[in-house]
Order: C-alpha cells, then structure tokens, then sequence
C-alpha cells in the first residue's frame, strides 16, 4: 500500500472513530504524499472526512498552511458547517469555481489540429496556476509528464478525448 494511501485511511479512522490521528505515517510525509493523499480523498468522494482528520494533526505534520486552509474553506462551503478559518479564501472559491463551471473541459471542443494543441496547452497551463496554488508544483515537471505522456502515446497529441 502507498504511503499516501496509508495516511488517507489514517486520517478517514481519526475522522470516523473521533479519536487522535496515527502519527507514524505522517513523520516523513513528503508535499507529493500529501498531493497524493488528497487527490485520493477527492477522488473517492471522501475529502471532506479526510480534512477532518487532517485537522486532528499537530501543527508540525499537517500540509502546508494555504492547503488545509483552502481545503477547510471548501469544506465549510461544502457541508454547511463554520470551522474559523483565517486565509484560503481564494483559493477556495478559484477551485469552487473550476468544479461548477470548468473554464476548460476534458473533451476538446476543437477541430483543426493546430487548436487542439493550443486549447491543451492552454487547459494544462490554466490547472497548473490553480493546482500550484495548494502543491506547489513546478510546471516545468508539468510539462515534461504532459511530454512523456505524449511521446508513450502519440495518438493522444490531437485526440479530442482523454485517452
């Protein structure tokens, strides 16, 4: 099982069980573990249990401050609660809005092959301002997956659909 894997259901059992997250798994958790982490919790439709874990952790070992703020925000929005939060607040309501109304869709909605390239580099430089705002991931590492993927299939560079 993935380390990142390993701290979601550590906090998912903090958060359901209302007791003191396991810290072992948290003490080398690296900024892509909590990338990880989150995009499973996101993925599995159990961010907002998971953000509840988060915040049984102590300072030292929780994300970065703008993450948990920003991920509070949208979880108050999200159920309705009021967790004091001082910050995030952008960020928040930036990712709200990509989640109601994606400036740029999976499904290329151009036809010549020249405006697929543009409409992806466009989309891809457009999530990695919102995702660096939380990760802070190089976009030259961005760009160099994007490449690689690319180059693995190159059936994917004027595909309309994701592949």
């Amino acid at each position: 099982m993935k380390k990142s894997e390993q701290m979601l259901f550590a906090l998912l059992r903090a958060s359901l069980h209302e007791q003191e997250v396991e810290l072992d798994f948290f003490q080398q958790a690296t900024d892509e573990d909590w990338k990880q982490c989150h995009q499973t919790a996101i993925e599995q439709g159990v961010m907002a249990l998971a953000w509840d874990g988060v915040l049984r952790l102590p300072a030292e070992l929780m994300p970065s401050r703008q993450g948990v703020y920003a991920m509070t925000q949208l979880c108050n929005r999200y159920l309705g609660t009021s967790v004091p939060v001082d910050g995030g607040e952008k960020i928040a309501e930036d990712i709200m809005k990509e989640i109601m109304n994606p400036k740029f869709v999976a499904i290329v909605p151009i036809n010549n092959k020249i405006g697929i390239i543009f409409y992806k580099l466009r989309r891809l430089l457009y999530r990695q301002k919102l995702k660096n705002t939380i990760f802070h991931e190089p976009l030259i590492k961005r760009l160099w997956i994007s490449t690689v993927n690319h180059i693995r299939k190159p059936e994917s560079i004027f595909s309309k659909k994701p592949i």
